[in-house]
């Protein structure tokens, strides 16, 4: 009787035992190995400490309820049925439920509380210094900006007032006179007969040929040249040039050339002459000159130029004239008016005499006289020189190329 309510009992656990393991299987799903095999390998690695914490909670519940109820005989068929599917179902559904709630409250917050607030204030301070910094050499730059500017507006201002004082002064230096021109151009030539005595030993000719350039002046190119003819070459040959640029304007030469070829006499010189230096550049040296210094031709030109109409017997023309390695005073003088008949015609001269000239065939140590046409023209119808073996005189044989009519001429 006694053992029936015992084996009754028995079974009525057993069942229980048996329903409750069914509805565990139920409600926990399978495992495969692997996934167990890499629970245990994360949960090892990273939540050592909650492992630990989960297991004996998992244990207490289990033995409580069993052991004190449980008769020595029962206890080998639960640990047998229990412990197998107890130890895996368990482990697996509190690992990672535990895990990851444990890494997510920790670890981003410890993070984010500590780290974070470290940092930033860091990273604020740093950043609020270079600003400062930043905006101090930005002042620093620009105040050495305005400096440099300023000074350079100065030094630029002062260089302008400086350079237009020079460009003031150096327009005043290269100002130039103006003469007015009425007597010759571009085109005029005059062909002469040269008399040694009875003879006509020579031919010259002066010609204005073209306009050139010199310094950045316009210029007449002027031709002079002496030839003796051959019937006279043998007692003496002459072949001599002359070549001159003289300024449009001022009537003053640039460069002057002078080729001689006289019997067994020769030179070549050429100068060239700085109007707004005062100095003449020669082929034997450098030389000071005055203001408007004439060559021998361009001295002869420029006096075609002067009004001689209210001009009398006695008065003089002053010019300074350079030759070799000086200037002279050369001073023209009027010595009247008269008739003179030439192969070109028979013109009103009016006569001047140059007293001083040298060079080429007018090299002389007596007189040189000469009659121009006393109109705007003044062309040269005759030059007288004397030289050391007698003298010699210049007739104008014709003529072309004038810039206006010769109301001179007689016939």
């Amino acid at each position: 009787m006694h053992k029936l309510p015992a084996i009754r009992h028995f079974s009525r656990l057993v069942r229980h035992i048996l329903v409750a393991a069914l509805a565990l299987s139920i409600l926990v799903p399978p495992v495969d190995a692997q996934t167990q095999m890499t629970t245990q390998k994360t949960t090892a690695e990273t939540t050592p400490k909650t492992t630990s914490q989960v297991t004996p909670k998992t244990t207490p519940k289990t033995t409580p309820q069993t052991t004190p109820k449980t008769t020595p005989q029962v206890t080998p068929k639960t640990t047998s049925q229990v412990t197998p599917k107890t130890v895996p179902q368990v482990t697996p559904k509190t690992v990672p439920q535990v895990t990851p709630k444990t890494t997510a409250k920790t670890t981003p917050k410890a993070t984010a509380k500590t780290t974070p607030k470290s940092t930033g204030k860091t990273t604020a301070a740093q950043t609020a210094a270079a600003r400062a910094d930043s905006i101090q050499k930005a002042r620093v730059a620009d105040s050495l900006r305005t400096v440099a500017h300023a000074a350079f507006v100065a030094d630029s201002l002062r260089r302008a007032d400086s350079l237009a004082r020079h460009r003031e002064e150096v327009s005043r230096l290269r100002a130039m006179r103006k003469i007015p021109n009425e007597a010759f151009g571009v085109g005029e030539r005059l062909i002469f007969d040269v008399n040694y005595g009875f003879i006509t030993a020579g031919e010259a000719f002066m010609a204005v040929t073209r306009y050139d350039s010199i310094a950045g002046r316009k210029c007449f190119r002027i031709e002079f040249g002496v030839n003796s003819l051959p019937s006279f070459s043998w007692i003496y040959k002459v072949e001599d040039r002359y070549l001159t640029f003289i300024d449009t304007e001022a009537i003053v030469p640039w460069r002057f050339e002078q080729h001689i070829r006289e019997g067994s006499y020769s030179r070549d010189f050429t100068a060239d002459f700085d109007h707004h230096n005062l100095v003449a550049r020669t082929s034997e040296g450098e030389y000071p000159i005055p203001k408007y210094v004439h060559d021998i031709m361009s001295a002869f030109y420029y006096a075609r130029t002067v009004d001689f109409s209210g001009m009398k017997k006695g008065d003089s023309l002053m010019l300074h004239n350079f030759y070799k390695d000086k200037s002279y005073d050369l001073v023209v003088k009027v010595l009247g008016r008269q008739e003179l008949e030439v192969a070109a015609g028979t013109f009103r001269t009016i006569v001047v005499e140059p007293l001083v000239m040298e060079g080429g065939l007018f090299k002389s140590e007596g007189r040189i006289v000469i009659w121009l046409t006393d109109d705007d023209r003044k062309l040269p119808i005759r030059v007288n020189t004397e030289v050391v073996i007698g003298s010699i005189d210049t007739e104008l044989r014709e003529y072309s190329g004038l810039r206006g009519p010769l109301p001179s001429r007689i016939r």
